[in-house]
This record gives structure tokens, sequence and C-alpha cells, in this order.
């Protein structure tokens, strides 16, 4: 069975680096940009909780966001 819900990325659990990145994402009001980058990643597909959260910890493109606090 599957099952498939539409949600606003505030409202998403987030655990572990996941969580760390999307903090990060909302300490720097750039939500709208980790939602695209997550849309983009899974268009056409129907990703697992899991999928979304390790797409956020691990994707490279995501945690770019670090990176760029490093160079301030």
């Amino acid at each position: 069975m599957k099952y498939t819900v539409e949600f606003d990325i505030k409202d998403f659990e987030f655990w572990s680096g996941g969580k760390d990145t999307f903090e990060e994402y909302v300490r720097q009001d750039r939500l709208s940009e980790l939602e695209q980058m997550i849309e983009e990643r899974f268009y056409m597909t129907t990703p697992t909780k899991t999928e979304i959260n390790d797409f956020v910890w691990f994707d490279e493109r995501v945690n770019s966001i670090f990176d760029e606090e490093d160079e301030e």
C-alpha cells in the first residue's frame, strides 16, 4: 500500500543530521530554497520520510549552506 501526502516543509519532522541542516536553513530564512531542492530531487517519485531526511542530511548541494557560512 502506498500513502501519499502533501506537507509544508516546516511541518516535516527531520532527525539527526537532517534536523541540523533543516535548522540551519530556518536560521538563514532559506526554507523555500531547501523545499525547491527536495522537490527537484524527488520529482515524479514518492520518497519515504527516510529518503527525504537522508537527502537533506547527506546531499552535497543541500549541505553547501554550511560551506557558505564558513566563508563569511
